[in-house]
């Protein structure tokens, strides 16, 4: 399994992640109550946007590359 994390001293709230391919496509999406998460391993390999959207609003995106 794959794990993305987030190191804070925030207590963590709960968050909507959507994984999309280069083409802006949705492959995947996750709804979450803790800091971390686990991508499935069958995905492909390659590049990926990760869009992170908490309850109160706050969205923050990350790339990541699956090999």
């Amino acid at each position: 399994q794959r794990q993305m994390c987030k190191e804070t001293d925030e207590t963590p709230e709960s968050a909507v992640v959507e994984v999309y391919n280069l083409n802006g496509q949705i492959v995947n999406r996750l709804e979450m109550k803790t800091w971390e998460t686990t991508l499935p391993t069958d995905m492909a390999s390659g590049s990926y946007i990760v869009k992170v959207t908490t309850e109160s609003g706050r969205t923050t995106t990350h790339k990541i590359i699956i090999k």
